[in-house]
C-alpha cells in the first residue's frame, strides 16, 4: 500500500544556506540594471552528497537568456545543503527552482512577459471541495526519493511548501507523483544512483459539471 511508504518528515531535498542566499538573491545584475533586463528562468542543478553543484541547466526562460544563465553560473559558485535519505543521510540530490527578476519602467515588453510567465507544475490536481478553507489553486511541493531507474520509492511533505495543507491532499499529491518516472541521474560511480528531488503539484478547484 502506496500510504506506508510515506515516511514523514524524514527525505529532505537539497536547500540553499541562509547566507548563500542573501547572496545570490539580494543584489540584481549591475548590467542588467543599467540594461533593464529582466527574466523568468526555471533551472534544474545535480547536486552532489557534499553539497557540491555538479551541473546546472536552464529549464526553461522568458526574457533576458544572459541573466536567466547567470542564474546557473552564480548557484555553482556555492555549496549547497544536500538531499538527504529515509534515514538522515546526505545522497545526491535534484535541486529544482526557478526564479523570476524584472525592472520596472524598462524594456516594457520584456518585463511585461517575465511578469506574466507562470511556472508550470509537474502535476494539476482538480478537486471538488477542500476542508479547513484552503484557497485554489493552490501550489505545493513534496519530496520525493527516485530510484536508479527513475521510478519514485518515496513520497511525502516538504513543511515550508505546504504549510496548513491537510495531509489529506498531500496524501492525495504523493499517489499522483508515485506515478511519475524521473529521468535517471548519474552517480559519483558514473552508475545510475538514487536521489532526492522535489515535485511541483498545482490543486485547483474541480469545474462544476
Amino acid at each position: 500500500m502506496f500510504g506506508a511508504a510515506i515516511l514523514a518528515g524524514a527525505l529532505g531535498t537539497v536547500s540553499i544556506p541562509a547566507d548563500v542566499e542573501r547572496r545570490l538573491f539580494s543584489t540584481y545584475p549591475t548590467w542588467a540594471v543599467r540594461e533593464g533586463r529582466s527574466s523568468a528562468t526555471s533551472i534544474e542543478a545535480v547536486v552532489d552528497p557534499d553539497g557540491t553543484v555538479r551541473e546546472c541547466v536552464v529549464v526553461e526562460f522568458v526574457g533576458s537568456e544572459r541573466l536567466a544563465r547567470e542564474e546557473c553560473a552564480k548557484l555553482a559558485q556555492h555549496k549547497l545543503r544536500p538531499a538527504t535519505d529515509a534515514e538522515g543521510q546526505p545522497v545526491m540530490g535534484l535541486y529544482r527552482t526557478y526564479t523570476v527578476r524584472f525592472i520596472n519602467d524598462t524594456r516594457k515588453s520584456e518585463r511585461d512577459a517575465v511578469r506574466s510567465w507562470v511556472h508550470q507544475p509537474d502535476l494539476t490536481i482538480d478537486v471538488a471541495h477542500v476542508e479547513g478553507g484552503v484557497e485554489m489553486p493552490r501550489d505545493i511541493q513534496v519530496a520525493v526519493l527516485v530510484e536508479p531507474d527513475g521510478s519514485l520509492a518515496l513520497c511525502e511533505r516538504i513543511a515550508e511548501r505546504s504549510e496548513n495543507l491537510p495531509q489529506a491532499l498531500i496524501d492525495v499529491a504523493c499517489v499522483d507523483a508515485r506515478k511519475l518516472s524521473m529521468a535517471p541521474l548519474m552517480g559519483l560511480d558514473d552508475h545510475p544512483a538514487r536521489y532526492v528531488t522535489n515535485v511541483y503539484v498545482r490543486f485547483q478547484a474541480r469545474a462544476s459539471d
